[in-house]
């Protein structure tokens, strides 16, 4: 990583003597060769993926025309021989052949089908035979619907012919939701539906992208309709795709970018792809269909309404406004999040029916404020920064106040980006491509982007995360002046405030100061010193004064539960520090034979850490086949590997970078062993792996900044090919991810 001196170029318009033009010539071949060791890689990489997700986009596949929108968790009716079982209020979709439902049994059964739309009433038979779990999903032919309406109400009866059955859905309804009938009599539970086209029949994700973009419009801002889809897929996205290259190649040749004859900063091109990467996830994803963000948007929308905090502890108060119940049964929410067999509404009708609904029921967006799992036990800090966005719209629909939100998201997603750019700008500044790289990593890394397009409070801490390790690098690099001094001392103290785990930086971030100080400690350094203890402490003590404001006294108690405290959840591990140590080691590697089972079986760390932490959508709901896990777990591997052998062919250079390289090291490490610590479980005994990888992304600055490391592990004439190859490659994950997620929910 050893730094290469300035090039100089002739002023324009003056004739260079000889020698000159022969060096400007050098200088033109130099140029281009940076130029191409960009654009070919990146032709080659960007073939391989284009021709992978060419051949899954045409891969003909079975497909539903509809469903109700309820997963399978449990049996919710059983149905004896001769009972019939009835599930009204079903929209049938055009072109429906058959119906699905998924049916209980010991033994090979049949039923009896009716299927009553439009005035017509059909009937057929279903049969099936059940597996090990007893449960299987048979179908049954009906007369193909026309598409002379996108669909018609329905009701889908079943009658067991040769013994009972047990039918799959979820217990209990929704609001805006009817009961199934058994012989008449209501079952106050949600039965699963599915419609299918005539048996046989199959579509690519291409023959099927005009239904895809139709039913992912819906429940969107008004702005929002078919037309936003193929506009961000194949319009702006592929202009963020080509800014980075041109960046990239720019930075490589030594030339500045310039967009309509200005000069466009590198931090700010790659904050614009940043955003843009991530305001297309916050439209892609269906609405409140990301990790806790029915509880998020709560807490939001109640501290704008009303200017307090929910409740830390329940207080009979409802977690939900009304305005919010009856968006989320709206997309019947509760009925299919986390389950690949439930799937949100695809109807125009269903949207008219929420629009009818909020036309004739009050529907007050300020009487939530209950206590939430997710959300009600952080501060306050993030929610307020989405205020903003929802002023700006209160007076539309909650679905356009959540896409307003999720936008502020993707802004402190872009931020990471700029502040991972930062970091290795700081660190190698004659190597642009490494830093221009770094930045374009993180902001098209697939589920980095997927949550920086969604409501939760983790954006804020990566944010502030982020910042604090550029500035400390800075600090590092340039010493601490009092600006800097001020803002890091302001986003050491944020960052515990967005959320509670913004602590795990802390002992990081320690080692870095220590640098600072080891490096310069004379006498005019200690004004920096005291501007960051003071901003530190004015802010922390600042937002203890506020919390009177934002958690006010009601019936004399007040409604926080205690200030900013840090979490106790590291106890066990501090007090078990050797059995804790042996859960590090089973997280990563096979567990040896006097250690016990502390993890259910599998590999954790892949199921963390790669499956959650790289492609896994909605709520932890679609994902990649597992050889493209496998594929990332490799190119982890391969570029840890050269990240390290790059350490030592570059030892000398980094002799002078000691505490920088520490303190990128140090983030991930510290960050992981929080993460891990908070769900140690000293005797085993769990049934799933509850961490996300979402919790790595505090240190996802730093992560950007260790695979550009690897970029240099096979020499510095290959560090440009090898970024460029790398960052062509995130982008086409990114977008196989963003169409994977299209193509799960909508089709």
């Amino acid at each position: 990583m050893s730094e290469s001196a300035p090039r100089v170029t002739p002023a324009p318009g003056l004739r260079a003597p000889a020698a000159g033009r022969r060096r400007a010539g050098a200088l033109e071949r130099v140029t281009l060769e940076g130029s191409r060791a960009v654009w070919w890689p990146a032709g080659i990489a960007g073939a391989v993926v284009l021709g992978l997700i060419v051949w899954q986009l045409a891969i003909p596949r079975p497909f539903y025309t509809g469903t109700d929108s309820v997963a399978v968790r449990s049996v919710v009716a059983s149905v004896n021989t001769g009972q019939t079982l009835c599930v009204p209020g079903l929209n049938l979709p055009a072109g429906t052949g058959a119906v699905q439902l998924a049916v209980f049994s010991q033994q090979r059964f049949q039923a009896r089908l009716r299927v009553s739309a439009a005035g017509h009433t059909s009937q057929s038979l279903m049969a099936g035979v059940t597996g090990p779990t007893s449960l299987a999903f048979p179908s049954a032919p009906i007369p193909q619907r026309s598409a002379s309406a996108a669909s018609v109400p329905a009701t889908v009866c079943v009658t067991p012919l040769s013994g009972p059955i047990a039918l799959g859905g979820m217990i209990g309804l929704q609001a805006n939701q009817v009961p199934a009938l058994l012989d008449g009599a209501p079952v106050a539970n949600r039965v699963s539906v599915w419609f299918l086209p005539p048996a046989g029949r199959t579509r690519s994700l291409i023959a099927s992208a005009g239904a895809i973009f139709s039913r992912a419009a819906l429940f969107r801002p008004g702005t929002v309709g078919a037309w936003t889809y193929p506009f961000l897929l194949f319009a702006l996205l592929p202009l963020a795709w080509t800014l980075s290259l041109l960046l990239l190649a720019r930075s490589a040749s030594r030339r500045p970018l310039r967009l309509a004859r200005r000069v466009v900063r590198p931090a700010a091109a790659i904050a614009l792809i940043a955003f843009v990467n991530a305001g297309a996830w916050a439209l892609i994803t269906p609405a409140f269909n990301a990790p806790d963000e029915p509880a998020h948007f709560s807490y939001a929308q109640y501290l704008a309404e009303t200017g307090h905090a929910p409740a830390k502890a329940p207080d009979g108060r409802a977690e939900y406004s009304t305005d919010e119940v009856l968006a989320l049964n709206a997309v019947d929410l509760e009925s299919q999040i986390s389950a690949t067999d439930g799937l949100p509404p695809w109807l125009g009708v269903n949207q008219r029916e929420w629009e009818r609904t909020l036309a004739t029921t009050p529907h007050p967006a300020d009487n939530g404020g209950g206590a939430t799992t997710a959300a009600s036990t952080h501060q306050p800090l993030y929610y307020a920064l989405l205020v903003p966005a929802y002023e700006a719209v209160r007076s539309q629909s909650a679905f356009s106040q959540l896409t307003a939100m999720r936008l502020v998201s993707a802004l402190l997603g872009a931020l990471v980006a700029v502040c991972a750019f930062g970091v290795v700008r700081e660190l190698i500044p004659r190597q642009p491509v490494a830093a221009v790289a770094a930045g374009l990593l993180v902001a098209f890394q697939p589920m980095f982007g997927f949550i920086s397009g969604a409501v939760n409070n983790d954006n804020g801490v990566n944010a502030a995360a982020a910042l604090s390790l550029y500035l400390v690098i800075r600090a590092l690099r340039r010493g601490l002046s009092w600006r800097l001094a001020l803002a890091l001392g302001l986003a050491l103290a944020i960052a515990p405030i967005m959320k509670e785990t913004g602590y795990e930086i802390y002992p990081a971030v320690a080692v870095g100061l220590f640098g600072v100080a080891w490096r310069s400690h004379r006498a005019r350094d200690v004004p920096g010193w005291i501007a960051l203890v003071a901003c530190f402490f004015a802010v922390r003590a600042g937002w203890s004064a506020l919390q009177g404001v934002f958690y006010p006294t009601v019936a004399g108690k007040s409604t926080a539960a205690g200030g900013i405290v840090a979490t106790s959840a590291l106890s066990l591990a501090e007090h078990m520090p050797g059995r804790f140590l042996v859960y590090l080691w089973e997280l990563f590697l096979p567990r040896l034979s006097f250690m016990g089972d502390l993890f259910p079986p599998g590999w954790p760390f892949k199921a963390v850490y790669v499956v959650r932490g790289w492609a896994s959508f909605g709520w932890y709901t679609w994902q990649f086949p597992n050889w493209v896990y496998n594929v990332i777990i490799a190119a982890m591997a391969a570029i840890g590997a050269l990240a390290l052998w790059s350490a030592v062919r570059e030892r000398l250079a980094l002799r002078s970078r000691v505490f920088e390289v520490a303190v990128i090291a140090l983030f991930p490490v510290c960050v992981v062993v929080a993460v891990e610590a908070a769900y140690f479980t000293p005797t085993g005994g769990r049934t799933v792996v509850a961490e996300q990888g979402r919790y790595i992304f505090p240190a996802l600055a730093a992560l950007a900044a260790i695979a550009v490391a690897g970029t240099f592990g096979l020499g510095r004439r290959w560090q440009v090919p090898l970024a460029s190859a790398l960052v062509v490659a995130m982008i086409g994950l990114s977008f196989a991810s963003q169409l994977l997620t299209l193509g799960s929910f909508f089709a």
